[in-house]
């Protein structure tokens, strides 16, 4: 009879993911394995995961994930995506007809991938203007080097005229 300690649950059906997703993770690890190797399980509802399967959802989500995980490592600051437009869906099509959940899903897919698309669009602005203050930066930096190496020049120069004056005042 196996035992395990239950190290955590992650319950993303009472906090789904920043994309939506919903699950509980449940980490655990052998009573008898002396390395405690961590071990998941996930539980996601069939729907969820059929979803995932056949309409390639978890690559909208990567994309997505990854945007906001760049978007986090330059501490950018990711506006609140209103209620009204990223948890309602129209639930009809032109044609009248009532939209699957699988269709229901993938446009709030389409939502998220058109968000992305504006964040990567901040993400290239920010980038771009980083750059053109790092080459002015560096401008400066140059401008600083050669208004230093004249002043270590001048007063060089300063230095022997004084010695100069100071030897003719001798003889």
């Amino acid at each position: 009879e196996a035992k395990i300690v239950i190290v955590r649950i992650k319950n993303r059906f009472a906090e789904p993911t920043s994309g939506g997703w919903t699950d509980i993770l449940i980490n655990f690890y052998f009573v008898d394995d002396p390395n405690k190797h961590i071990c998941e399980i996930q539980l996601v509802h069939s729907r969820m995961m059929k979803v995932n399967k056949e309409q390639e959802a978890h690559f909208g989500y990567s994309q997505f994930r990854t945007a906001m995980e760049l978007l986090e490592s330059i501490e950018y600051e990711i506006p609140a995506i209103p209620v009204s437009t990223a948890n309602t869906v129209s639930l009809e099509q032109d044609s009248g007809s009532q939209l699957t959940e699988t269709q229901i899903f993938m446009k709030k897919v389409e939502e998220q991938q058109h968000q992305i698309e504006k964040l990567n669009a901040d993400v290239k602005r920010q980038q771009q203007q980083l750059q053109e203050q790092q080459q002015q930066l560096q401008r400066q930096q140059r401008e600083m080097q050669v208004q230093k190496e004249t002043h270590q020049s001048l007063a060089q120069r300063f230095k022997e005229l004084r010695q100069q004056i100071q030897f003719n005042l001798e003889l």
